[in-house]
Formats: structure tokens, C-alpha cells, sequence
């Protein structure tokens, strides 16, 4: 069993970061004060500049086969599967990409798909600005009640609000074709 990171209700992760709005308003302040141009796109419209970022992302944590031929193709893929469903939000230093989060609104959740930034340029608080902050208020935007943000980082997840719980999953065996 491996476990998911859900932010429960959207209403009430909005409350609980309301009860460390000091934090929150500081991480956000710091991050908009460097001026960082916020988008949010379809995955389509930004998934060559994305590959890169993810790329180096992979890259740095240890996966070089991860080059930006297969993560642009990737996110290209999954855009053309995806459709309009596959949202970013984006952060821009001038015209180039300082940071993304990929995600989905499926059902009543929103689901994180991906987050890359580029450290050399990265204004102060970027990654938990895409990772949650501004997801969260996507997320409500768009009605969803939970927020499931992956399975890793899981204790800088939890000091912002994240409720761990158990993901089950069933083994899908490949049965043999029936014989004619």
C-alpha cells in the first residue's frame, strides 16, 4: 500500500491556510514581489516550454533517460489524450517559463499531475505557490472538494494541510487470449 496526499475539502484547506495566513500571505508576498507573471494555460499551449522544465526536474533527481525529447512528448501526448482537461499554471520571467504545475480536474477532485521549476531563476516560494497555492484556488474556482497532491514530499505537504491516507490498488494481470 502506498499512500496519497489528499488536501480534503478545498473549502477547508482554504480555512486551515487561513489559521497560517502569517506564512501563506509572507510565502505569497515574497513570491509576487519578484514579479512573476502567473498563467494559466492549457497544457497544448505551453508543453515545449513545460518539457524543459521537467526534464531538468527528472534529471536532477537522478533520471537522465528523462531528456527533453521525452518529456516534451510526454506532456504532448498527454495533452492531445487530455484535451482542454489539462490545465498549467504557469510562472514567467519575461518570456521564459520559471516554473509550472500540471493538473487535471476529474469528478469532484483536482488531481496534480506534475511540477517542475527552474532553480536558477526561481522567484522566492515558487514551487509551493504552483504546488498548491495557486491549484487550491483553481480547485475551488472550479468546485472541486479535494485537492490530491501525490505521493511524495509528504511532510511539507502535511504542514500545509494535507490529509495522508491509504491508496489501494488491484494487480491487472494479462490473461491469456481465449483459444479459437
Amino acid at each position: 500500500m502506498q499512500e496519497a496526499v489528499v488536501l480534503g475539502g478545498v473549502q477547508d484547506r482554504l480555512e486551515l491556510l487561513g489559521v497560517r495566513r502569517v506564512g501563506v500571505r509572507r510565502e505569497h508576498r515574497e513570491f509576487t514581489a519578484n514579479g512573476p507573471d502567473v498563467r494559466h494555460l492549457a497544457l497544448a499551449d505551453c508543453a515545449e516550454d513545460a518539457g524543459v522544465l521537467l526534464a531538468g526536474h527528472q534529471q536532477d533527481h537522478g533520471h537522465d533517460q528523462d531528456g527533453i525529447d521525452a518529456m516534451t512528448a510526454l506532456l504532448k501526448r498527454q495533452a492531445a489524450a487530455m484535451g482542454s482537461a489539462a490545465r498549467v499554471v504557469a510562472a514567467y520571467d519575461g518570456p521564459r517559463m520559471a516554473g509550472f504545475c500540471l493538473y487535471y480536474h476529474y469528478a469532484s477532485t483536482t488531481w496534480i499531475r506534475a511540477v517542475a521549476v527552474d532553480r536558477t531563476r526561481a522567484a522566492p516560494h515558487l514551487y509551493f505557490n504552483l504546488m498548491y497555492y495557486l491549484p487550491i484556488h483553481d480547485a475551488y474556482a472550479h468546485g472541486s472538494t479535494a485537492l490530491h497532491a501525490g505521493m511524495t514530499t509528504v511532510e511539507a505537504k502535511r504542514r500545509r494541510g494535507a490529509v495522508v491516507t491509504g491508496l489501494y490498488a488491484l494487480a491487472d494481470r494479462q490473461r491469456p487470449a481465449p483459444k479459437a
